[in-house]
């Protein structure tokens, strides 16, 4: 008799396991598909905003991604160099005009595509986004960013996410991160947009988490910038603040801005707090 109650209880146990680690599986795929939305690349490119650049190619996992670079004239080791990691919706064509306005500054800059993005090949899972985030990391400092010079990630959005979730394993550590309308977490986001019920909050999984990783920022000891629009219809102000708080680094509200404006309409006057603070690392 207690031989069939154990069996049983097993039976039941692994039922439940199998619903619950299925519907695991189930939900993490959704936040996957609802969080991450590809589009083809555009024909922007910097030289249209009077940079010159250089596209090209580079390997992750077996995966091709596409990039753009613009290097800042007569560059030397104390020039800045900035890793973008643009957003959810976006490509290296949307960051043509950003890269010109660092340029214009005199700073070299990187942006890419993740794995489905553009014409960057691969599927853009939370796994293979990841994975990119570092593989680009690694490009940029051995064939990007001279030798001494100040190397500064910069992530918006979606970017936010992928770039602080590998952040522990740049090598080296940035001189600098900037984060740009980063949220909380990838599932308070998907939860604020309306992409998945209150109700499953904690069954969702748990990862692109900025306040983890800003910790762990803060723990190398990695400076942090958090800058977001007051007007941000998209990710509450009240995330970056989160974020900025949880590295212990410096918070700029941009005020009278939303969510897109950083990249879409990029201008001196509202990238003026992220260009002073790559200019302070300056060597």
């Amino acid at each position: 008799m207690r031989k069939k109650s154990f069996r049983y209880s097993a039976y039941i146990l692994v039922i439940v396991s199998a619903i619950f680690f299925g519907g695991r599986s189930f939900l993490y795929y959704t936040l996957e598909e609802e969080a991450i939305a590809t589009r083809p690349n555009g024909s922007e490119t910097p030289e249209q905003f009077g940079a010159p650049s250089e596209q090209f190619v580079f390997e992750s996992h077996g995966r091709t991604l596409h990039a753009s670079v613009v290097h800042a004239e007569e560059a030397d080791s104390t020039t800045p160099a900035v890793l973008l990691y643009h957003g959810r919706r976006e490509t290296i064509s949307r960051w043509a005009e950003v890269q010109a306005l660092l340029y214009q500054h005199g700073i070299t800059s990187m942006v890419f595509d993740y794995s489905g993005f553009g014409n960057s090949s691969g599927e853009p899972s939370i796994e293979n986004l990841h994975n990119d985030g570092i593989a680009a990391w690694q490009h940029f400092v051995e064939h990007v960013a001279r030798s001494g010079q100040p190397k500064i990630a910069l992530g918006h959005s979606l970017g936010t996410g992928i770039l602080m979730s590998g952040v522990d394993q740049l090598n080296p550590s940035p001189s600098l991160v900037v984060l740009s309308a980063p949220w909380s977490t990838a599932r308070s986001a998907v939860i604020h947009l309306g992409m998945a019920p209150e109700e499953i909050y904690y069954l969702l999984p748990d990862v692109w988490n900025n306040v983890e990783a800003a910790k762990n920022a803060r723990n190398m000891e990695i400076p942090l910038l958090v800058v977001h629009g007051t007007e941000d219809r998209i990710v509450p102000i009240e995330m970056g603040r989160e974020v900025a708080a949880a590295g212990e680094g410096q918070f700029i509200p941009l005020e009278g801005y939303g969510h897109r404006e950083i990249a879409r309409r990029p201008t001196t006057e509202l990238w003026s707090p992220v260009l002073e603070a790559i200019q302070a690392h300056r060597n």
